[in-house]
């Protein structure tokens, strides 16, 4: 609307360019409601609920056009558009609804009409590394705020497991013996409870909780058991080395043991499986936003996932939509992983260059 002002020149969002054929085969025998078309409202056949087409086969637009001395209560003011200003003429995009008009505001083509827009001051014209979805957003946008949330979500419940795991591991694995034997077990049986089932589970008594605390405690309750069983195996791998032993015979106590002879030389490790954690973890949360398991669509929150869901219906229209989150996903997966191979190169300069 600034711009109109300031360039006395209308900007008019376009229309889809669909043919006669294409508009016939895509809303013959189906309700024509504001959810059909994005772009705007358009005359259609009550009888047959079929758009009705001009000679060239377009849609026609439904809109009315009246004098500024006819306004009444029933115009929306903010959302008028001023055509010629010498005759007074107001050129209302709506559609008629009782008494008064709907008016469409969320376009699907935003970025259509950037290409005559005008330069003014230096000002560059608006645009969309990525393209816009269907509510015009800027999917470059929309994939950098739903990155952090998959990133803060992902690295939160890596933390925690690797705190929760490595107790837990080092416990079982310094002690051994029967303690490791029920503990083991325990963990087991945790393991063998498929994840999905804990998701339902949350969903069903938690469910006004919010998506975010139900996926990060489904997460977090089966995500533990793989750090305590790589702690469990390091801590078995050094409890018996000579410098242990020195200090157990010097009387150090297990807790310093385990704190300030074991866990050290475990850390890298540890740090290795924590970072390969996070790209699962962002994964399975996309792969549970896609299918429509947890949706996460809540407010101004989003994620990768939601992104990729939202572009399903497009696939076939708009393709980008859903194109950008994937491109953006595989890369991320990747670089995590490559991330993840220096961290293990780093801490064991022996295993360089070895897959895994």
């Amino acid at each position: 609307q600034q711009y109109q002002n300031e360039t006395g020149k209308q900007v008019i969002y376009p229309a889809l360019a669909l043919s006669k054929d294409q508009m016939i085969k895509k809303y013959m025998g189906a309700s024509i409601t504001a959810d059909t078309v994005a772009n705007y409202y358009y005359k259609f056949d009550q009888r047959t609920m079929t758009a009705k087409l001009d000679a060239q086969g377009n849609v026609i637009p439904d809109y009315k056009t009246r004098t500024a001395g006819e306004k009444s209560s029933d115009d929306y003011d903010s959302l008028r558009i001023t055509g010629d200003g010498n005759k007074g003429v107001i050129y209302e995009y709506a559609r008629r609804r009782d008494a008064g008009y709907e008016v469409r505001v969320n376009y699907y083509e935003y970025y259509i009409f950037q290409h005559s827009y005008v330069l003014k001051d230096g000002i560059e014209k608006p645009s969309f590394l990525f393209g816009a979805n269907e509510e015009g957003q800027d999917i470059f946008t929309c994939l950098a705020s739903g990155a952090l949330f998959s990133f803060a979500f992902a690295i939160s419940v890596a933390l925690v497991n690797l705190i929760v795991g490595a107790i837990y591991g080092a416990i079982e694995g310094y002690y051994g013996g029967k303690v490791d034997l029920v503990m083991e077990r325990f963990s087991d049986i945790l393991s063998a409870v498929p994840t999905m089932i804990v998701i339902t589970l949350l969903k069903l008594h938690m469910g006004t909780s919010g998506a975010v605390l139900v996926l990060f405690l489904a997460f977090f309750l089966t995500g533990w058991i793989g750090m305590a069983s790589t702690t469990r195996m390091q801590f078995y791998r050094y409890k018996n080395q000579e410098y242990v032993l020195a200090a157990r015979t010097l009387g150090a106590r297990d807790a310093r043991i385990i704190v300030k002879h074991i866990f050290p030389n475990a850390l890298g490790t540890l740090v290795t499986s924590c970072a390969l954690v996070i790209p699962s973890m962002i994964y399975s949360e996309v792969n549970l936003s896609y299918l429509g398991i947890i949706s996460l669509t809540s407010g101004n929150l989003t994620s990768v996932g939601t992104l990729l869901a939202s572009g399903q219906s497009a696939l076939m229209t708009a393709a980008h939509v859903a194109l950008m989150p994937s491109l953006f996903l595989a890369l991320l997966l990747l670089s995590f992983n490559l991330f993840g191979n220096g961290l293990r190169d780093a801490f064991n300069p022996s295993l360089r260059g070895s897959e895994g």
